[in-house]
């Protein structure tokens, strides 16, 4: 079902991501829904449905279930839905919030990301991975090792040398914090010289410690209506124009030899889905702003060649050519992206809608690009290949 024009977006809210060792999830997600609440001008008893878009386990009943936001959030009688879908679990959840919507179930919906990352041992995070991953690669995982060697695969695919890679990352990293000081609400809120990437310690090659994202808390919210009800409320609203959602097997990345290590290829696919739907057909010429997924540097490299933003081989060319800085041609991550924001899970997709509809409305303040943005595309990924892909429009 094309759902262009049938849902919008009313209200959006964000917790200042970083370090809460003084709020715990609830904490992060009341702030986040309320500001969201606000935003749209309503109250939670208007609320008909909610989604929680959640990935890792908490203690106690938070976050294992869609439950507890009833009480925290005094929404009752309503039905309430946990999404867990790795790091996209926050803009899954947007997508069946958005159906929920678009099918007649509800004409008010609330979405709400939320992850608290910090107050974990310091292995817990490739532990959780390692447990329930491959036998074979249980050991020694990492997910800065995952993109590094994607994106040494590219760099060999494509002729490219090990210097001019590194180049194309430390720009993409650069950008991020020149973007991500602006942003009131990142974790990281400093720009960076390239020779502080390059000079930074090692993780991964080419992967240093500026190209990584931090671990981080937050929690992200956005308010949908059906668009004739959202109309009445006479301000500015953000229609949802196209959504796609791709999975595969998450080994196979490593054990299929269909596949390719060099691309993304369900992101790719989400895409062209997504531009079909909205009638996109040059999206460098034809969308105004791009969230792109970037935990590591790598990522967003291949995130934007896959989002068709070049031809194959030759997105580093465009990066080097400003054509997604601030001023560019496509602005991406105008926010910093996870490389500055964090990447507190669940929260990470509804924290790109929320910079996306912030953009669309003119309002994100310093953040704000020029142009009167009219269009833009939130990529989220998850694991290696499960992948939502959003078109808004305003």
């Amino acid at each position: 079902m094309n759902i262009a024009d049938e849902v919008a977006i009313v209200g959006v809210g964000c917790t200042r991501f970083g370090e809460h060792f003084d709020k715990s999830y609830a904490d992060l997600a009341i702030d986040a829904a309320y500001e969201a609440f606000d935003d749209a001008g309503i109250e939670p008893k208007d609320i008909q449905a909610a989604w929680l878009g959640s990935q890792l386990p908490t203690d106690g009943i938070e976050g294992n279930s869609g439950i507890f936001l009833a009480d925290h959030l005094g929404i009752f009688d309503i039905p309430v839905s946990r999404v867990t879908a790795a790091c996209s679990s926050g803009l899954d959840a947007f997508r069946n919030a958005v159906m929920g919507v678009a099918s007649g179930q509800c004409d008010t919906a609330l979405v709400l990301g939320v992850e608290k990352m910090r107050d974990v041992g310091p292995r817990m995070l490739i532990d959780f991975v390692a447990e329930r991953g491959h036998p074979c690669l249980g050991k020694g995982m990492t997910f800065p090792g995952m993109f590094a060697t994607m994106f040494n695969r590219y760099c060999y695919q494509y002729g490219i040398s090990q210097e001019k890679g590194k180049e194309y990352l430390t720009r993409i990293t650069c950008q991020a914090h020149e973007n991500g000081a602006l942003n009131p609400k990142a974790h990281f809120r400093s720009a960076c010289t390239p020779e502080q990437v390059m000079n930074a310690p090692m993780v991964a090659e080419p992967v240093g410690l500026l190209d990584c994202c931090p671990t981080t808390d937050g929690g992200a919210a956005i308010v949908l209506m059906k668009k004739s009800l959202a109309k009445k409320l006479g301000k500015s609203i953000i229609h949802i124009r196209g959504m796609a959602n791709y999975v595969s097997y998450i080994w196979d990345v490593g054990f299929d030899s269909r596949l390719s290590l060099s691309t993304f290829e369900h992101a790719a696919k989400a895409c062209k889905d997504v531009y079909q739907q909205a009638g996109i057909k040059n999206p460098i010429e034809d969308l105004d702003v791009m969230e792109v997924h970037d935990c590591f540097s790598p990522a967003q490299f291949l995130d934007m060649e896959d989002a068709g933003l070049s031809e194959r081989g030759r997105i580093g060319d465009r990066i080097m050519n400003g054509d997604f800085a601030r001023d560019g041609k496509l602005p991406v991550n105008t926010g910093g992206g996870l490389l500055c924001s964090g990447h507190p899970v669940g929260a990470t997709g509804p924290r790109m809608l929320y910079v996306l509809t912030k953009q669309l409305q003119g309002k994100a303040d310093a953040m704000q690009i020029g142009g009167d943005p009219h269009m833009g595309l939130a990529l989220n990924l998850g694991g290696y290949s499960m992948v939502v892909a959003v078109v808004l429009s305003n």
